[in-house]
């Protein structure tokens, strides 16, 4: 105590001036300092008080003496519960990054670990150093720990937040005049609820107002939290995981861990034996996690472990931190890009009186310890290695310092007296010294110097391209919702490979093929782009959109004519519908060994003549196939709209129309506008952005189209539910009238296969080329597809799980196809392949099959004719074209003489 008083004496009478916030934890004490010069005897007298109860309190019975436990540390350890603002200097703008407050263990700890030291409990029986006291609590231990929830936050960490949400309002009374309001205040989370909540207790406490019950929460696409996102795209991820693996086993082995095993095991009084790595890590953490649930009390794990002891296992736990987040790898650097655009952009436009007046941000640990890397701290140490630990002293690189629950990163700009910009930089509300480009160093620093280096970090890290790279591979792989109706890409859907039943010969084939992708509509050009060009313009400065995204459709005119051509089909098209047939040849080869051995109709559209084509070169390997039979553009055996009937018309539109005015479609168009930042978007102008959304996309299924960037998952849900009701009434099981539309192709595929049956005869093969909505009718015809309820405009949400799903059965290039085998028993067996998967097929008895007997088959066939009225609905249109006429013939010729 002599030696305490002495110290502080020759603290309070020497200057005062600040230090680095590191400085402060490399002397292991927590002090509030201050830059006045000059200091009253009154604080003197208050300081010379508050250390010497710091003083006591580290020897009393309460505290520990040492509570630095990577992330697991508590906040109270490190931070110094106090924002300083200088006089004078006004807050114009704060920008935090929370970490959540303290939280409960993961599963794995509470159900498979715990127990373990619990049974290791049981064999301690005396201890030969440990006072008796001490050794009373632990063989009396039972954790505090709540093994229930899981990575669930404490009372204690929602304590965290709302302290310190006091002391932001108090630190920056100007900037929370105003209502909690999306104008002024923008406040984002991950949807962790360990965050959720966190930022709930933060936001109720800061504007003193419980009714705030909903925080805007970040999709896996959001950058700016997101950093699990990034850093699946470090391609030496698994390279430095590996090492991590071995640096870690290597340490546990080392004669440090050693030591502490022996260590623990003299004072539990235990063999060392008895102990692994395991449980003494059992035992830390135990500490860590019961001391952030209570700080008034010692665990009782606690007295088994030297500082020694305590170092080592920090320095385990930093070990692998500075790898998986820090700077041992190169690439963690980049993950704090879309915070430091972010930041600089916020400072820039405050500085012009835009933008909101606060910003907070709830996330991880890792979140915090990356603003390091953008303002340069904690670096400078030797590579960590489970070789050359030398002690945690004088380490820079620490999560016990600055990723600790409830951790915090906040950047204030303030105004000062002379009306100049300042900003100042806080971790845990400790005020941290900043190094300048030029080298200087600040506390409270120039804007310019600021922003100056915020760009050279932008820069150095190729910031804007690393961003803009990440959102286009996590878009594509997470969100976006690639569903879109008819327009859905067809590999999205489709099977890789085409299954064939084990000792199953195929006889025939029966096809339908919708045509393969085909480029932008002329009036696409003409009438969509220009309402695109009039969009970009209405983009708001609150836009909730990156620099990079806001610029990629900027320049997307230019992008999107690339994709436009006067062919029947684009280069993708063809791509599809060759690889297509390439497999039904691989997968029935036999049935294309004689390469004029079927018969082919197509409909009266280029694009579909193309395809037929492409998919008969191909699938027959012949090359010099060169045209597909046509009927006339009026026949109903492939254009199914010439069979529709008119006067269900008004119910087809009931549902859509009532569903585009559903509280649904409204928010789509809400999301949106707050994603633009244009308070003047409408549902026609919605509809727009998701033509040139999913065309573009449809165009090329590995891009990432600018404008879908505007849609979440939800709003492409909810815009895929609009069409699914248009078709569902238009082709599908909405119009009783639908049923009958595959009237033509199911007594053409019954009278096929019997033929090839009975009388050996006809072609193996036989294609048909049409309209994506012909696959949707012969759905219909096999039951395929059908709810318990209709689809309506009111049981969206019921329907999330729907079996009706033109995006799953009528994508671009859709097909279906029936074929024929015969299985080892010498029985004929029909199976149907919907986009090559093949496919259960209900019966009329209640069973259902994949690979049907036949006689199954022609009975679902002949009951489908005769409840529809087939023969007599096709003799309705019988004389109306010469190819009707011919499909009449059919009916008694018992083939089908247009070919």
């Amino acid at each position: 105590m002599a030696h305490f008083l002495r110290w502080t004496l020759k603290f309070l009478l020497k200057p005062i001036k600040p230090f680095s916030f590191t400085q402060i934890f490399k002397k292991n004490t927590r002090i509030i300092y201050y830059q006045n010069k000059e200091i009253d005897t009154m604080l003197k007298l208050l300081c010379t008080v508050a250390l010497l109860f710091v003083a006591v309190k580290a020897n009393d019975e309460k505290t520990i003496p040492y509570a630095f436990f990577g992330s697991r540390t508590t906040y109270k350890t490190v931070s110094s519960l106090h924002i300083d603002v200088p006089a004078g200097y006004r807050a114009r703008q704060v920008v935090m990054l929370a970490r959540h407050g303290t939280r409960t263990p993961k599963l794995s700890y509470s159900k498979d670990l715990l127990p373990k030291l619990v049974e290791f409990q049981k064999k301690i029986t005396k201890s030969p150093t440990l006072s008796e006291k001490d050794f009373q609590a632990i063989k009396n231990w039972t954790t505090t720990i709540d093994t229930k929830n899981y990575r669930r936050i404490t009372q204690n960490g929602r304590d965290e937040m709302k302290e310190l949400a006091t002391r932001v309002r108090a630190a920056f009374p100007y900037l929370f005049e105003q209502h909690y309001n999306s104008n002024n205040y923008e406040v984002l989370t991950m949807k962790d609820s360990r965050c959720v909540n966190s930022s709930l207790s933060f936001i109720q406490s800061l504007f003193e107002d419980k009714k705030i019950t909903e925080i805007p929460k970040c999709e896996p696409t959001d950058l700016l939290l997101m950093l699990d996102s990034m850093e699946k795209n470090d391609t030496k991820r698994k390279e430095f995981q590996t090492y991590i693996e071995n640096q870690a086993k290597e340490f546990k082995e080392s004669h440090h861990m050693d030591g502490v095993l022996k260590r623990v095991a003299a004072k539990l009084g235990v063999d060392s034996k008895e102990l692994d790595p395991e449980i003494i890590n059992t035992m830390y953490d135990a500490c860590a996690y019961e001391y952030s649930i209570d700080q008034n009390r010692i665990p009782p794990w606690y007295k088994a472990f030297t500082q020694k002891d305590l170092e080592i296992l920090e320095y385990a736990w930093e070990l692998s931190w500075y790898y998986i987040i820090g700077y041992g790898n190169p690439y963690n650097k980049k993950l704090a890009c879309p915070m430091a655009i972010r930041l600089e952009e916020l400072l820039r436009k405050k500085t012009n009186e835009e933008g909101p007046d606060a910003v907070f941000y709830f996330a991880c640990e890792k979140n915090i310890m990356t603003m390091l890397f953008m303002l340069g701290l904690a670096d400078g140490d030797d590579p960590f290695t489970a070789s050359n630990y030398k002690g945690i002293e004088g380490l820079n690189w620490r999560t016990s310092l600055y990723g600790v629950w409830a951790a915090n990163f906040m950047a204030v700009l303030f105004e000062n007296a002379n009306s100049e910009y300042e900003v100042a930089f806080y971790f845990n509300e400790n005020l941290t010294t900043i190094t300048l480009k030029n080298g200087t160093k600040c506390t409270y620093c120039p804007l310019l110097g600021i922003q100056e280096k915020l760009t050279a970090f932008i820069s150095d890290n190729d910031c804007v391209n690393f961003v803009a790279d990440n959102i286009l591979k996590i878009t594509q792989e997470t969100n976006q919702y690639w569903y879109l109706s008819t327009k859905t890409a067809y590999k999205l859907v489709s099977a890789k490979e085409i299954f064939v039943p084990p000792n199953h010969k195929p006889i025939q084939i029966f096809t339908v093929n919708s045509h393969g992708t085909q480029p932008l509509t002329r009036s696409f050009t003409t009438s969509v782009l220009n309402s695109l060009e009039i969009l970009k313009g209405k983009i708001g400065e609150n836009a909730k959109m990156t620099p990079p995204e806001i610029q990629a459709i900027m320049n997307w005119q230019q992008s999107i004519k690339n994709k436009l051509n006067n062919k029947n089909l684009i280069p993708k098209g063809h791509v599809e519908i060759k690889e297509l047939a390439l497999r039904v040849r691989k997968a029935f080869s036999d049935l294309f060994k004689q390469s004029d051995n079927y018969k082919a109709l197509t409909i009266g559209e280029d694009r579909c003549k193309e395809t037929g084509i492409l998919f008969l070169q191909n699938v027959y390997g012949n090359t010099n196939i060169a045209d597909v039979s046509k009927c006339n553009d009026d026949d109903f055996f492939l254009t199914i709209e010439k069979i529709k009937k008119r006067k269900h018309e008004d119910e087809k539109e009931l549902e859509s129309k009532e569903f585009k005015k559903s509280y649904f479609m409204n928010k789509v168009v809400d999301r949106v506008k707050v994603k633009m930042g244009a308070n003047d978007i409408t549902l026609d102008d919605v509809n727009i952005i998701y033509e040139a959304c999913r065309d573009e996309r449809l165009s090329d299924d590995e891009s990432l189209p600018p404008w879908c960037i505007v849609f979440c998952k939800e709003d492409l849900e909810v815009l895929e539910y609009y069409e699914e009701l248009q078709l569902y009434y238009a082709y599908g099981y909405g119009n009783p009238s639908n049923v009958k539309l595959a009237c033509p192709m199911a007594v053409q595929l019954l009278k096929t296969l019997e033929k090839k049956i009975n009388k050996k005869e006809g072609p193996d093969g036989l294609f048909h080329f049409a309209n994506r909505t012909d696959i949707l009718s012969l759905h219909v015809m096999l039951g395929l597809g059908k709810d318990n309820s209709p689809l309506t405009a009111s049981n969206f949400i019921e329907k999330k799980n729907r079996q009706w799903r033109s995006s799953m059965f009528s994508p671009s290039a859709a097909n279906f196809m029936a074929v024929l085998f015969e299985n080892a028993n010498n029985d004929y067996v029909v199976a149907f392949y919907i986009n090559e998967r093949i496919t259960r097929i209900p019966l009329g008895n209640g069973s259902s099959c994949t690979e049907c007997q036949w006689s199954d088959i022609q009975n679902k066939l002949q009951a489908y004719i005769s409840d529809n009225d087939c023969v007599n609905l096709i003799a309705e249109y019988d004389n109306k074209t010469s190819c009707l006429s011919c499909f009449g013939q059919f009916l008694f010729n018992n083939f089908f003489k247009c070919f």
